[in-house]
């Protein structure tokens, strides 16, 4: 899918509105993966996998200013996305992604979490704001406890690997990639004897 929407040449390579397209990618990209693994870095160890430990309510980190901090972070890594890599075909395709997920996913999620955790969550809810913060975060910006590699180790793979391509769509790097693939698979010669 990549494919169909790279090199859109919306704008045109080295011009100053491409380097601030790229700029915006790349700052969006970079927050939306540090907030995603600061919101996982406050979830209880576990939870995902282990429907045996006890639940509650989390009220730390970013849950502390937003109720979907990790809604957001993907939307941020989205948005990156597509800025850096020029695939602006895509902001169709995640605006609908936005709308199933506010209209379908995010009202069933809090009818779950309003039977689970009753009057805390509401109270919870009166308090915290759905996706912007009202204030910007003075304390608590540290990650959680539990920062595990197989919860942000995708999160920096996907980063790194835009960053990748990026590079390789840049006319600049594109000796730089030839070499380094010429580096790695080496012309095999035969030998005649």
């Amino acid at each position: 899918i990549y494919a169909l929407f790279v090199s859109a040449g919306v704008f045109e390579e080295g011009t100053l509105t491409e380097s601030f397209v790229d700029i915006f990618g790349g700052t969006a990209l970079i927050l939306g993966g540090l907030l995603s693994v600061w919101a996982i870095s406050h979830r209880p160890a576990g939870e995902r996998w282990d429907r045996s430990v006890p639940r509650k309510l989390i009220g730390t980190g970013p849950y502390a200013y937003m109720q979907h901090p990790l809604w957001i972070a993907h939307l941020l890594i989205g948005i990156g996305m597509i800025f850096l890599l020029d695939a602006y075909g895509f902001l169709f395709l995640l605006l609908v992604i936005g709308m199933v997920y506010q209209r379908i996913i995010e009202p069933a999620e809090s009818q779950f979490l309003r039977k689970y955790f009753g009057e805390t969550f509401d109270q919870y809810c009166r308090t915290t704001p759905k996706y912007i913060p009202r204030v910007l975060p003075k304390g608590n910006l540290f990650f959680g406890r539990r920062v595990r590699f197989r919860e942000i180790g995708p999160m920096l793979a996907l980063i790194l690997l835009v960053f990748l391509f990026e590079s390789i769509e840049s006319a600049q790097n594109r000796p730089f990639i030839s070499v380094f693939y010429r580096w790695l698979r080496p012309s095999s010669t035969v030998r005649t004897e």
